[in-house]
């Protein structure tokens, strides 16, 4: 946990305007909590591309939104909280070694599925077919139009594991380069492959996400207006 401390002087108040403190202070913290975490949640397009059907467009707003929470502070608990609510956001802001949570092995997009969502007919289990199985992917498939149908079907189990220089890829054939999902390389014997995936046990990942840092940018900028609005509004109801 990363803290950032705010301080509010109450020398020279009187006793009615120091009666108000705790409850401005208060509100003021969950103003600047909550734009602290739509800052994060307008950053994140930017610093993330999604490869998983989590599209960030969703009910006519981001669909980051619930990457991020906040635990508001109280008057006998001024300490608001802005939080993460997914466990592989702490590598993504400390960096760190990524491994399986079933201690199998990762597979890292190659080529052009880095820079895109990967929609379900790519990803592994699909186009693994029946070495993977992904009944979910089928069946969103299926749902499609006959056209889109045909074509999402031909991805279906026509992956292979392929090893290579002592790494192993997740590929598959395609009739040339332009085909290629992942990375096309060419071998004269099997025609144009495909290697859309490199399987490897553990992963770097570097710190990309900057949330303490753009929590405590927006506590400098917001908290101080924040706390003056919300302690004129005490004083004006004050009895």
């Amino acid at each position: 946990m990363i803290t950032v401390s705010v301080d509010i002087s109450i020398a020279g108040l009187s006793d009615l305007q120091k009666r108000q403190v705790p409850y401005a202070m208060s509100r003021s913290l969950n103003d600047t909590a909550k734009i602290a975490r739509l800052t994060l949640i307008r950053l994140m397009p930017g610093r993330f591309v999604l490869r998983t059907g989590q599209g960030w467009l969703s009910h006519g707003g981001p669909k980051g939104t619930g990457w991020f929470e906040v635990i508001n502070s109280t008057k006998v608990n001024l300490v608001a909280i802005v939080q993460a609510t997914y466990d592989f956001l702490y590598l993504q802001e400390f960096s760190g070694t990524k491994t399986s949570r079933t201690g199998g092995r990762l597979a890292i997009p190659l080529g052009k599925l880095r820079l895109k969502k990967i929609p379900p007919q790519l990803r592994p289990k699909f186009v693994l077919g029946g070495k993977g199985g992904d009944l979910g992917g089928v069946l969103r498939a299926a749902s499609l139009g006959p056209r889109s149908r045909k074509k999402h079907f031909v991805q279906f189990g026509a992956g292979f594991i392929l090893k290579s220089n002592g790494k192993e890829f997740i590929a598959r054939r395609v009739q040339s380069a332009s085909q290629a999902a992942g990375l096309a390389v060419s071998r004269p014997k099997h025609g144009t492959l495909d290697l859309m995936y490199v399987l490897t046990r553990r992963a770097t990942i570097h710190s990309r996400l900057g949330m303490a840092a753009t929590v405590k940018k927006v506590v400098e900028q917001e908290f101080g207006k924040a706390f003056q609005k919300r302690f004129s509004e005490a004083l004006a109801t004050a009895r």
